[in-house]
């Protein structure tokens, strides 16, 4: 008995000992969380030192022909012969014979021509003769009688001769004019061409003027571009200088050329101002030739811009202010002075006070944050 009234006082302790240390836990004080440290925002940005930047001015354009050859047949016929490139896109090299028309009428023409001169070449040697007779039998006649200068004339054969010469200058106009137009039966081309367009096929009846083709010089292509009218005075047309380089790209192939001309009159349309470029050697100068109306992306070399830094465009406000950071690391807005833009570039002269000007605006930040620096070229 007294062993169990132990064992349920045993009991009832261990129970009031276990309430107690549960009360005690549940009733100890919140331990206080350490305080986060405050973070500084970060900022890409660049020095604020100024430099010297070569600018390019992106434009688009088309090839085009530099010079555009029409072959218009100068003889009327059968045509016989063309050459064996001559279809679009055909290489033809200077000095070849483009196309032939058949020449047996003027060749009979040469002939005729020819047999006409001889003969008045021949009359002019027998009145060369004839005139020797006459000045003896003058001399005789003149020791008889007094003759006026007009039978004198007469007596000498001069109407004879005039009419001789006569007759020998037009033979010679006339074989000149028929070996002339023995020469328009066939073309040689004076440069090396590329064919454009073919009009006729071998076994065509031409007339004078008909259109045959047409080739391009294949020495020179030309790109026309359309630019705002601002940007002219930054570039230089070849004048007596050498003009502003191009960079040119299609379909990913790179090529070079040089501005030419600046036409005199904007685009009525666009109202934009329209400039040549030149590519030497198109079809050769890459991997690739450059094909006429191929569409092409430009980029004209501009005047330097001097003691500028630059930034992205989107690194400058709308009214022309910049975010950068001074020597405390403080954020700082700023007006700025802008002396150019480019298509994705922005240049203006260094801001006073500021190490570091960012490169694109914030989005949550306000002036005087402090900021950390991470660095771009």
């Amino acid at each position: 008995m007294l062993s169990s009234k132990r064992f349920q006082l045993g009991a009832v302790l261990i129970t009031v000992f276990v309430v107690l240390t549960y009360w005690v836990m549940q009733t100890e004080p919140p331990k206080k969380k350490p305080k986060a440290k405050p973070v500084t925002p970060s900022v890409t940005a660049i020095k604020n030192e100024a430099g010297n930047h070569a600018l390019e001015l992106l434009a688009y354009g088309s090839v085009i022909p530099a010079e555009l050859i029409t072959l218009e047949a100068q003889a009327k016929g059968q045509l016989i012969a063309l050459h064996r490139d001559f279809e679009p896109g055909g290489q033809i090299a200077r000095g070849e014979t483009l196309y032939s028309i058949d020449d047996r009428e003027y060749q009979l023409n040469v002939d005729a021509a020819n047999a006409a001169l001889k003969k008045a070449q021949a009359d002019i040697a027998m009145e060369a003769a004839q005139r020797k007779v006459a000045e003896k039998d003058l001399e005789i006649l003149s020791k008889r009688m007094q003759l006026s200068d007009e039978s004198k004339q007469l007596a000498l054969r001069l109407p004879q001769q005039r009419q001789a010469e006569a007759a020998l200058a037009s033979a010679q106009r006339q074989l000149k004019q028929a070996q002339l137009d023995l020469s328009h039966t066939q073309r040689q081309i004076e440069t090396n061409v590329v064919v454009v367009e073919r009009k006729k096929v071998i076994g065509d009846t031409v007339a004078i003027g008909d259109e045959i083709g047409s080739v391009a010089r294949a020495d020179r292509y030309w790109v026309e571009l359309r630019l705002p009218t601002d940007r002219i005075a930054k570039i230089q047309p070849r004048t007596n200088a050498k003009g502003s380089h191009v960079k040119l790209k299609a379909n990913g192939i790179d090529y070079q050329g040089e501005l030419i001309r600046i036409h005199p009159q904007i685009d009525s349309d666009s109202r934009l101002a329209k400039v040549i470029v030149e590519i030497k050697d198109p079809l050769t100068q890459s991997s690739r030739p450059l094909l006429l109306g191929t569409y092409v992306e430009a980029k004209i070399e501009q005047q330097a811009i001097i003691n500028a830094v630059k930034l992205p465009r989107e690194a400058v406000t709308s009214d022309n202010r910049v975010w950068g950071i001074d020597n405390n690391n403080l954020l700082q807005i700023t007006p700025v002075t802008l002396l150019d833009m480019d298509n994705a570039h922005a240049y203006i002269k260094a801001p006073a006070g500021l190490s570091h000007l960012l490169t694109k605006l914030p989005s949550s930040l306000s002036p005087g944050t402090i900021v950390s620096v991470k660095t771009t070229p």
